[in-house]
């Protein structure tokens, strides 16, 4: 395992990594479990005995270290990125369906209001939405990854980094 030490790139700094190397995971690792507003690139990522990683610690830089090897970067391309897609499709979906069945609701209810016979009947006293989609948050989850690829990629930050 060989550890990395992210640091925040220069914002003139026009060199990047390279596609699918260790360093480029490192950085979207970082920026994943740092919570990062930026784009990864926006990162660089430094072997730990690099001689630009001892010129980071001396200034003071590194924001986080994690370790990466050949096995695990597979992990991050093979599982992560599809498992994180699969989290945030669920979520767009319940998203989704949460607002049509709060907008049906919203319809239903003004139809029994309407109604001379059946305006003593709401809907929306009886049927409640966000308490049903409340059990449908995939936040445990997520916070259960996070934790694994924490632990998987040994990420430790930084204290007194400004992310």
């Amino acid at each position: 395992m060989t550890t990395y030490l992210i640091i925040p790139r220069k914002p003139n700094d026009p060199g990047t990594h390279a596609s699918e190397s260790l360093e480029e995971a490192a950085c979207q690792i970082a920026k994943e479990l740092m919570r990062f507003r930026g784009h990864y690139e926006a990162l660089m990522a430094f072997r730990s005995d690099s001689p630009s990683a001892g010129l980071a610690a001396v200034q003071d830089m590194i924001l986080c270290t994690i370790d990466l090897d050949p096995e695990s970067h597979q992990v991050w391309i093979n599982d992560y990125c599809d498992i994180k897609s699969s989290l945030e499709e669920f979520e767009s979906i319940r998203t989704r369906a949460q607002f049509n069945l709060e907008n049906t609701l919203t319809e239903m209810s003004s139809r029994f209001a309407e109604s001379e016979a059946f305006n003593a009947i709401c809907p929306k006293e009886e049927i409640n939405i966000d308490t049903a989609f409340s059990e449908l948050n995939e936040s445990g989850v997520s916070y259960r990854l996070n934790n694994a690829v924490r632990k998987l990629y040994q990420f430790k930050e930084i204290e007194g980094s400004l992310v």
